[in-house]
């Protein structure tokens, strides 16, 4: 008998949990309940999409905490999927600003109707060649992919940034901590970058030069190609390179190491400073309290 009343209220919780799943379902499972501020809350997962007007030449991305795909695709187009938000298209002349935040996570209660892949997503056609790209904001995953644009600035904190399957005339940078990646890019301008506490990586890269500042954090560069006299300057910091192709390179500093892996695969200390190829012409590393690993180097 004193069982009853627990599976009595067990009972009802089974049936109250059964209605809010009927409910979520009903709404087409775009709700969840979550815990906030000492209450159980309704959180709505919103997809909007909205037309970009096709005059439009520059993009500035301008959102919180948010993840953002610029994408090739058939529409010029801003889609959002956000929790009780969605992202704002803002027009001025031939450019579109866009804006938007994902809403901070609270405690799930274990009503979850729907996966929470909050993202924003622009589509660019293949036949529209943007003029530039500004990334602003903070606290941000931004991807661009197989899209055309001439310019593009990263100027947001805390923030990564990718780059895959693009050719652009240049690339600048200012910004504080985060990290950004570049993977199958071709830039037609001299890249000069200044990447404090940020974390890089480099890979199947085509540029004229190089001239790289680069202090406390790692960088892994692979299939590097640089056509003419190129730098990296390096302080507390790591940096792997793999398959360099370059007219020389030289590596000094104080305080450094540098390892290079051997044609049978034994990773070897060499003596500073280090030269190979035309140094005056090629890349020189400078390095200081830092670390450097060199494998399968090209002189053209």
């Amino acid at each position: 008998m004193k069982m009853k009343p627990i599976l009595l209220a067990g009972a009802s919780l089974v049936a109250i949990g059964g209605v809010l799943l009927g409910s979520g379902l009903a709404l087409g499972g775009n709700n969840n309940i979550e815990w906030r501020e000492g209450r159980p809350v309704i959180s709505t997962v919103i997809n909007h999409t909205e037309d970009i007007p096709s005059n439009i030449k520059n993009l500035v991305i301008d959102t919180t905490a948010s993840n953002v795909r610029v994408i090739q695709g058939s529409q010029f187009q801003l889609s959002s999927h956000l929790r009780d938000s969605r992202a704002q298209l803002e027009i001025s002349g031939d450019t579109a600003t866009i804006s938007g935040k994902t809403n901070p996570v609270y405690m799930n209660i274990g009503v979850n109707f729907h996966a929470m892949n909050e993202e924003i997503v622009i589509t660019v056609p293949r036949n529209v060649e943007l003029s530039s790209v500004i990334i602003n904001g903070v606290n941000n995953s931004v991807a661009l992919s197989q899209i055309f644009v001439k310019d593009i600035e990263i100027a947001g904190n805390e923030s990564w940034v990718s780059m895959n399957s693009m050719e652009i005339n240049s690339l600048k940078v200012e910004r504080g901590s985060g990290g950004f990646s570049l993977t199958d890019v071709q830039i037609k301008e001299d890249l000069n970058l200044s990447v404090p506490n940020i974390s890089l990586n480099l890979h199947s890269v085509k540029v004229p030069s190089i001239n790289l500042d680069v202090r406390n954090t790692s960088v892994n560069i692979s299939d590097l190609t640089i056509q003419k006299a190129s730098k990296i300057t390096l302080e507390n910091a790591f940096m792997n390179i793999h398959d360099l192709t370059a007219l020389g390179v030289v590596v000094k500093g104080e305080g450094s190491t540098l390892e290079k892996f051997t044609n049978e695969g034994w990773l070897v200390e060499q003596t500073l400073p280090y030269e190979e190829g035309n140094s005056k012409e090629g890349l020189t590393i400078e390095a200081q309290n830092s670390s450097v690993q060199l494998q399968g180097l090209t002189i053209k």
